[in-house]
């Protein structure tokens, strides 16, 4: 299924709206293969292609956590429709995404950072790791 859904992926891109629509529903039938599929266009130059991505991943449920952590990093995109896509996504994928989240509050990056506490507070994250993480990095030199 993996040649297949590569292919697939780079109909995201294509022209016909169509065509990137059946493309990203038939990536999300085919499992772990269009889960890797829509990972691999999370950085394309297109910003309707991340968000397809994103949001392909966030269809895929369960089958996307092995992402979760390259999710996390793509909250830095400038475009932000696939950052609020990211953050949707997140939300549907539960512990692993808040604890990805969590390891990007230390990112040398306050940019980074500041998008990984605001997704955290917008998914309600309670865990006790969370809150911890988030009022330590409200102590730090460059909080924001």
């Amino acid at each position: 299924a993996a040649p297949f859904a590569a292919a697939l992926a780079v109909r995201l891109s294509d022209g016909n709206t169509s065509v990137r629509l059946s493309a990203a529903a038939s990536l999300t039938l085919m499992g772990e293969a269009g889960a890797a599929a829509f990972a691999a266009r999370l950085d394309d130059a297109e910003a309707f292609v991340r968000r397809a991505a994103v949001q392909g991943l966030g269809q895929l449920g369960p089958v996307a956590i092995p992402y979760v952590e390259t999710l996390a990093l793509q909250l830095g995109d400038v475009d932000s429709a696939v950052r609020e896509s990211i953050v949707s996504t997140l939300g549907c994928l539960g512990k692993p995404a808040s604890l990805a989240l969590e390891e990007l509050l230390y990112s040398g990056t306050p940019c980074l950072r500041r998008r990984a506490a605001e997704t955290l507070a917008v998914l309600g994250c309670a865990e006790r790791s969370s809150k911890a993480a988030l009022a330590r990095g409200m102590k730090d030199s460059d909080a924001l």
